[in-house]
């Protein structure tokens, strides 16, 4: 099982702000089965969530790829 991380050490990984990051969160860009969330307090797995990213960067869901808006590296 991968460690689960911060809302901050996300939006580090992926060189967003902690605001960038909240965004995806509310817009559904990051899937709600990548991460659990306890009263405010937020936890992903980054493996979950970079792959997830991935997939839909890959055509499942090209409008809505936050790679391809960001012109983010997919090996991130």
């Amino acid at each position: 099982m991968q460690p689960f991380v911060t809302v901050e050490e996300l939006a580090q990984h992926f060189k967003v702000s902690v605001s960038t990051l909240r965004a995806w969160i509310r817009n559904g860009h990051i899937p709600r089965d990548t991460y659990l969330k306890i009263g405010s307090t937020y936890r992903f797995c980054l493996e979950d969530v970079s792959n997830a990213m991935k997939r839909t960067d890959q055509g499942e869901d090209k409008d809505h790829s936050i790679f391809t808006e960001l012109n983010v590296d997919e090996d991130v």
